[in-house]
């Protein structure tokens, strides 16, 4: 029986020791004399000996070597209780804590101590670090620059806050958690605010814009609050980010009135923002501006590929930089070619931000101008998510030595380091602005209030520079820190210097413009009036400001239509006028009324409309498509008249043809010829007469000699041998029967012409018109020539001896017509004056060299001589621009083959001068223009003049270059024969020069 109960307890006493062995801490037993008696394989382990040298020898020397018994093991001996005492014990490296039990009998006396040896090191070490951690957290919570506060899910009261929210509210860290979400916004938005509390809280939204937050006092500021919920010892609780947006508010409020004055008059556009999946390169979203841009719906643009948005032969150059920028290598994409909906495409530089959300990579492009950037973060932990979260760079300096200890993510991504690269670095590195001032200045603001602020420039690892402002704060933790938050100030600047540069450019222009530009509110008030408005319609812009714009400056027959006009645009902001560039009448202060231009356009400010004119004083110009509408009639009238001349065989019949060319080809109203009879009653025949009502106001046979008030002008034409021009036949004080009798036909203007002859003046041309004021100087010339070639001709009609000499005479008086018309041309385009006739000169020897019959020759030489007659139709401006020209204006020049021919198709030459006119820019490749003709299609005479207008063009002066001689234009022609000109002709033109010596006449030059 003993031997059974003893195997059991040896059985029970390994058991007990072999599950000591499996406890990792070291475990042992000793007597009161601190004598090993038994120890656990971990505690053999840790002394590094084996069983045998250990039992017997006491613990102070194996393991821990203490040296002398543990001070709280003799305290458990000395003790009566068996509770057990603890201690802890250093070993090398390592921290154990020693918990001692002591085992005695029923008489108190110690039997034995069991020591448990528990290994704390690890533990010791990341409590340490929690703490540090907690405490510099707490540094950085505390001198955020954005308000903090943490609010309770179920009750909506605060726990919490910084002392930047307290700055912000006025409340002290003590009163806010007496206050709760309803407390710090107005009453009457308190409904909204819920509600976005609501959606923060169950995570729909992170950020609200634009939350009115009330202070203690009850004033209002606007903040955006960026909110996570947290769970804390298993209670829901809502962080908040408050950033006061107040400053950023106005400046955008004026910015953006700046910006729709300055937009509403040269046209703004904004800019774009796409945001896309990198690992899909999918278009996830986008905003209005960059739908404009691109022509899709909103609806259209997600989804779309990245691919989509660029042509496909950029796709290599587009996806590199995409990877690139994706891969944070480089942050801007410059020249960017961009596909429209529609196919088209345009440029832009695209600015990219890279965003991380749910373990998804995002990439945010802005297009051209960066307006916003939308950037999410991912949740972390409490106070490392207010460190990374924040939009502020957040760096943590020792102050001994201003290194770096601690960096948040913002402001590595701002300096373009890692964190790792910024630990090893000095302040001094990044901030360019630190040295003994600043670093002064610093002390100086610490000394009175313990923070610091200033502004700085700080330096990215590329190299690039960009403006912060600085918070800094002395924070004693463990040991003192400088905490400082560096908020990036470049787009606060950038906006400054945009509302100063635009508000510069606004006034520079308006200043500067030839135009005026008036502004009217919706109540129809000028409200604003530059000086070109001042000059234009005499009111200084003191004396306007604020009257009503159109009682000031619009006719009274156009008041009813402007009223009815402006109530539909103070309702809709449209109109008739808005958008679009018309022409109408205006009012100067002296009551003259003028033409002018009107461009409109409309701008909404403040729920009203507001509308802005540039206006354009259009009289010279509206004079000079006068004058040109009227020389063009009386070269038709002149051109046509000649031919009647030519073809004419009878007297009579020639007076029908000019009378009929005047109405029909001329456009005027009536056209009559008289005869002055010879004999004692002076009497004045009709001989002839075309119009509305063939009336030749001869009535009560009147006299070509009568007394002076009696006279018509067609008498005084007569009798005093000079044109009379009445351009205004309702002026005329006297005559008032044929004055009345006139006007009742709906005639307004009068020019009689003395018809001469033999030395005599023995008729007069009668020529009406129903417009007000024409006949200038140039139509008076053009119109006395006709009168002169028509007077010749009925010379040479009563002399049928000379009818030979009559032709040769007729025949020179077309040439004098046609050079008229040349003239005319060239009186425009000083620097090319005698260019049709040098063109002229060598075309006719050009097609005598080709043996070409006499009258095809004519034909040449009167088409060469007004070949540039389409340039009447080109600004003078352009015709003696002293540069090259843009492409606007050089296709304006090319027009003027076609202007040329719509001039003459209608005049009937014995030659189709019109239509070599039309073709003589035309090629043999069909790379002339207007119409790209090829060579069967181009007629020889067109050809002729081509390679003479070449030849001349190139060896003469030219407003924009000096003149190279013929040797280049003559290598010109080589060059170009049998592609661009005539083979036969080029060699005709070359004979010329290098065989027979042809040169230009000098009196053309």
């Amino acid at each position: 029986m003993s031997i059974s109960v003893e195997k059991r307890i040896e059985q029970a006493h390994e058991e007990w020791m072999a599950a000591l062995d499996v406890v990792k801490d070291p475990i042992f037993m000793h007597d009161k004399n601190f004598r090993i008696l038994r120890c656990n394989r971990a505690y053999q382990q840790c002394a590094g000996l084996p069983f045998k040298k250990i039992i017997g020898e006491p613990y102070f020397e194996i393991f821990p070597k203490t040296h002398a018994p543990l001070r709280h093991c003799t305290e458990v001996l000395e003790r009566s209780a068996v509770d057990g005492d603890e201690e802890e014990v250093e070993v090398g490296n390592n921290l154990y804590r020693s918990r001692a039990y002591a085992v005695k009998d029923k008489e108190g006396n110690c039997l034995y101590s069991v020591h448990i040896l528990e290994d704390i090191t690890n533990a010791r070490l990341a409590e340490e670090a929690l703490k540090e951690a907690e405490l510099r957290f707490q540094a950085i919570f505390d001198g955020a620059h954005d308000g903090i506060l943490l609010a309770d899910m179920s009750s909506k009261k605060f726990t919490v806050g910084n002392a930047r929210i307290c700055e912000m509210l006025g409340y002290s860290l003590e009163e806010l958690p007496f206050l709760g979400v309803t407390d710090i916004h107005p009453e009457e938005e308190l409904p909204y605010v819920l509600s976005q509390f609501e959606k923060q809280a169950r995570g729909e939204i992170e950020l609200a814009s634009d939350l009115p937050v009330k202070r203690k006092d009850g004033t209002l500021f606007f903040a955006d609050v960026n909110s996570f919920p947290l769970v804390i010892t298993g209670k829901e609780y809502l962080v908040g980010f408050f950033r006061d947006i107040t400053e950023r508010k106005r400046a955008e409020a004026m910015v953006q009135e700046s910006e729709e004055r300055y937009r509403a008059i040269f046209e703004g556009v904004l800019d774009g923002i796409v945001l896309a999946e990198v690992e899909t390169k999918r278009v996830i979203d986008g905003n209005s501006a960059i739908c404009r841009m691109l022509g899709y719906k909103p609806e259209e643009l997600a989804g779309l590929s990245i691919s989509d948005l660029h042509p496909e032969e950029d796709w290599p150059y587009v996806f590199g930089q995409f990877s690139k920028q994706s891969s944070g290598e480089i942050q801007l994409a410059t020249d960017m070619p961009i596909k429209r909906k529609d196919g088209s495409v345009f440029y832009a530089d695209i600015n990219t931000a890279n965003l991380n959300v749910g373990n998804r990579h995002y990439i945010a492009g802005v297009f051209r101008d960066i307006t916003e950037r939308r950037q999410s973060e991912e949740s972390l932990k409490l106070f490392r998510t207010l460190l990374d979260n924040s939009s502020d760079g957040i760096d943590i300096l020792d102050p001994a030595t201003l290194n770096f200890l601690d960096i948040n993510e913002t402001e590595c991504r701002n300096l373009g380091y890692s964190r790792e690269e910024l630990l090893s670095m000095h302040i001094s590195e990044i901030d360019m602005g630190f040295g003994e001032a600043l670093e002064r200045t610093i002390q100086e603001q610490m000394a009175l209030s313990g923070t610091a602020r200033f502004e700085s420039t700080h330096r990215r690892k590329d190299g690039s520079t960009f403006p912060v402002e600085v918070n800094t704060k002395l924070v004693e933790l463990d040991k003192p820190y400088i905490m400082s938050i560096a908020r990036d100030i470049s787009e606060r600047k950038v906006t400054e210097e945009a509302l100063r540069a635009s508000e510069e450019k606004f006034r520079s222009i308006t200043v500067s413009a030839q135009d005026a530009i008036i502004m009217m509110d919706n109540e129809g008030k000028i409200s604003f009036w530059n000086e070109a408005a001042e000059i234009m319609f005499g009111y200084p812009a003191q004396k306007v400001m604020g009257e009503p714009l159109h009682t000031l400056i619009a006719p009274e027959r156009f008041m009813e239509a402007h009223r009815a006009g402006f109530e539909q645009f103070k309702k809709t902001g449209e109109g008739a006028a808005v958008g679009k560039t018309v022409e109408l009448f205006a009012l100067r202060k002296n009551g003259e009324e003028f033409p002018v231009e009107l461009s409109l356009s409309v701008v909404e400010r403040n729920n009203c409309w507001h509308a802005i004119g540039i206006i354009r004083d259009i009289t010279e110009r509206k004079q000079a498509e006068a004058a040109l509408q009227r020389a063009n009639r009386a070269l038709r009238t002149l051109s046509a008249g000649n031919l009647a001349l030519v073809r004419a065989e009878s007297e009579d019949a020639l007076l029908t043809e000019v009378t009929s060319v005047i109405v029909d080809k001329g456009g005027y109203s009536l056209a009559a010829v008289y005869y002055a009879e010879d004999n004692p009653q002076k009497s004045l025949i009709p001989k002839a007469c075309s119009g509305r009502k063939k009336d030749n106001f001869c009535e009560g046979n009147p006299r070509w000699s009568e007394n002076e008030k009696s006279e018509l002008p067609v008498t005084r034409a007569i009798e005093s041998g000079a044109t009379q021009i009445c351009r205004d036949i309702a002026a005329e004080t006297g005559l008032k029967l044929w004055r009345d009798a006139v006007l009742s036909h709906g005639y307004l203007s009068n020019i009689a012409l003395p018809l001469s002859g033999g030395g005599r003046v023995f008729g007069a041309l009668s020529i009406y018109s129903s417009e007000l004021e024409p006949f200038d100087d140039e139509e008076v010339q053009l119109l006395e020539e006709l009168a002169n070639d028509l007077a010749y001709g009925i010379g040479t009609l009563r002399t049928r001896a000379e009818h030979e000499q009559h032709a040769v005479l007729l025949q020179q008086s077309l040439e004098q017509s046609i050079l008229t018309i040349a003239a005319t041309v060239e009186a425009r385009d000083p620097y090319t004056a005698g260019h049709q006739r040098r063109v002229g000169e060598l075309a006719t020897a050009i097609a005598k060299e080709m043996e070409l019959p006499e009258m095809q020759v004519q034909g040449i030489h009167f088409a060469a001589i007004i070949h540039d007659l389409g340039k009447i139709h080109v600004p003078a401006e352009i015709l003696s621009k002293p540069g090259r020209l843009n492409d606007l204006e050089y296709r304006l020049i090319q027009m003027h083959s076609q202007a040329g021919y719509d001039i003459l198709k209608d005049v009937s030459f014995p030659w189709p001068i019109a239509e070599i006119i039309l073709q003589h820019h035309e090629k043999l490749d069909g790379s002339g223009y207007p119409q790209g003709l090829k060579d069967g299609e181009i007629r020889l005479e067109a050809k002729i003049i081509c390679v003479a207008d070449v030849v001349e063009a190139i060896s003469s002066h030219r407003p924009y270059r000096p003149a190279l001689g013929t040797e280049p234009a003559l290598e010109e022609i080589r060059q170009g024969k049998g592609s661009l000109y005539d083979p036969a002709v080029v060699d005709a033109c070359l004979s010329l020069f290098t065989e027979k010596d042809f040169a230009f006449n000098s009196e053309f030059s």
